[in-house]
């Protein structure tokens, strides 16, 4: 990601992101039980996130 992005500090965000993201899915697999319950908890974290983080965005400027 570094070479990619060129700037040290997203390289190590997206790399932070993608870690959560596969802890996120090895413990949704590991619950038998309680995976459904855990992954729709899961995704409205993260949607409510992405909601939190784009309310001051201007979709309409051109």
């Amino acid at each position: 990601m570094r070479a990619l992005l060129k700037h040290w500090g997203a390289a190590i965000a997206i790399g932070a992101l993608l870690t959560l993201l596969y802890l996120f899915i090895y413990v949704i697999m590991q619950l038998e039980s309680y995976a459904l319950l855990v992954g729709s908890l899961g995704i409205f974290v993260i949607l409510a996130i992405a909601m939190y983080a784009s309310q001051k965005k201007n979709w309409y400027q051109k």
